[in-house]
Order: structure tokens, then sequence, then C-alpha cells
């Protein structure tokens, strides 16, 4: 899945890093920062640290995470009893 982020939003979150007062930002200048704070996987270009991904998760993916892991458990540990 992916997050759509608005302007102000990555603004926000990268608030210890850039002055939320400046209201001349666009999105050019804040990627970096952004992948610099989120270290996504499939972003190599500015992300110093790649494999550790700190993009926070919604709660539909984390619910739909319990239910993937659930699913896994019930075919691979009932294939463990046969």
């Amino acid at each position: 899945p992916i997050q759509l982020w608005l302007l102000d939003d990555c603004i926000e979150f990268c608030q210890d890093i850039v002055s939320a007062k400046n209201k001349n930002y666009n999105i050019k200048m804040l990627e970096p920062y952004m992948v610099l704070k989120l270290s996504p996987i499939l972003n190599v270009h500015f992300n110093l640290n790649p494999g550790t991904d700190t993009t926070p998760k919604s709660q539909k993916e984390i619910d739909r995470e319990k239910e993937l892991d659930a699913v896994y458990k019930m075919v691979f540990e009932k294939r463990k009893k046969d």
C-alpha cells in the first residue's frame, strides 16, 4: 500500500527539521527529509538507511496484517500437524 500526504502534512511531520513558519516549501524540497525520516524500503535515492521502513501504518494496514498473520498461522501450523 502507499500513503499520500498533503504538503502541509509533510511540513508538520518534518517540523523538527524544517520551519513550519516558512510557507515557501514545495514537495521537491521536502521529499529528501521525508525519505530520511521514514526510510521507505523501496526509495533508495535519498534513503540513507534502506531496510528499516519507519512509515507509520494506518489502522486499516494494522488490521489487515493481523488478518493475514492469522491466515498464515492457520495454513502453515495445520501443515506442520499433517
